[in-house]
Parts: C-alpha cells; structure tokens; sequence
C-alpha cells in the first residue's frame, strides 16, 4: 500500500500515473487509497486525453526545473488540475518559481491549461495567437474562454495610436 500511495504522490506522467492509479484501485479497492486512486485516475486519464490532442511528448511534465511551488504545481497538472497548469504557464511566462521565461512553454501551457478548463488560460492563449496572426487558432481559443464563463477585461475602443 505504501508503495501505491508513494507512487500516485511522485509519479510525473499522465500515462504512468494513470496506470499506476488502476493498479492501486484493483489492489485495495475498498480502502481510502482505493477510492483516492479512482480520483487520481480519472485526473490522470483527463491529462492524458489532452496531452494526446495537442501533440505533448510523454516527458513534457518531467521538466526538471522549478522551485517547491513549481514542482506541486506540476504534481497537481498531471492529476488534471487547471489552476495548477495554468499557474505554470504564467511562471513560464514571467520567468518566475525558479524557470526562465519561455514563451513557447508559455503558449503550450496555456494550451493544456485551457483545453483542461481554465478560461482565463484560454483567453491568454487567444491573445497570443491574434497577436501572431492566427486568426482561426485565437478565434478558436477565445470561443473556448467565453464557454467557460471567462469574462474578459474591458477594452478601451482604438482611437488610432
């Protein structure tokens, strides 16, 4: 049990901890760690999905950089946490908890952030593209992030400068 419960705390792949999670669920099934296990499964399985969708390498979440609060963030990104992958975004965006400014991790952070739920994310990550000129891909994003309830800032209208 120890192990299972070691396990589902450190693994940092959405695969394996999604294999690791049924395990432990199949081996004390009626036990607290066997309901926590169907948890972190469903989590794990969730990142997984997307992590497939958008083209993640299985070793994206195994980035050995980053302080304390950056490591529990991760821990709780694999489990399927938007908050958590979105709080990573933003500290590859300003180079924050221990990581150097990135913006391509920024952009795919951003991306599994939104794609697992977080408006604000998606919002971001529209911005980013509308910027690059990627109508369809921000249009497409900002679509995501009003759906999620986001309610962006308020613009002032463009007065030519």
């Amino acid at each position: 049990m120890e192990e299972c419960t070691h396990g589902i705390q450190t693994v940092m792949q959405p695969a394996r901890l999604l294999r690791l999670s049924e395990e432990c669920e199949r081996d004390f099934p009626a036990s607290p760690l066997g309901e926590q296990s169907r948890l972190v499964a469903a989590g794990a399985r969730h990142a997984l999905d997307i992590q497939r969708a958008i083209g993640l390498s299985g070793d994206f979440f195994e980035d050995p950089v980053g302080d304390a609060a950056y490591r529990d963030n991760l821990v709780n990104a694999v489990r399927g946490d938007k908050e958590a992958a979105y709080r990573i975004a933003v500290a590859y965006k300003s180079g924050g908890s221990g990581v150097a400014a990135n913006p391509r991790r920024t952009e795919q952070w951003l991306q599994f952030a939104a794609e697992l739920g977080n408006g604000k994310a998606a919002w971001e990550l529209a911005e980013i593209y509308n910027y690059g000129g990627l109508v369809a891909d921000a249009a497409r994003f900002e679509k995501i992030a009003l759906d999620l309830g986001y309610q962006p800032p308020v613009r002032l209208p463009t007065r030519g400068y």
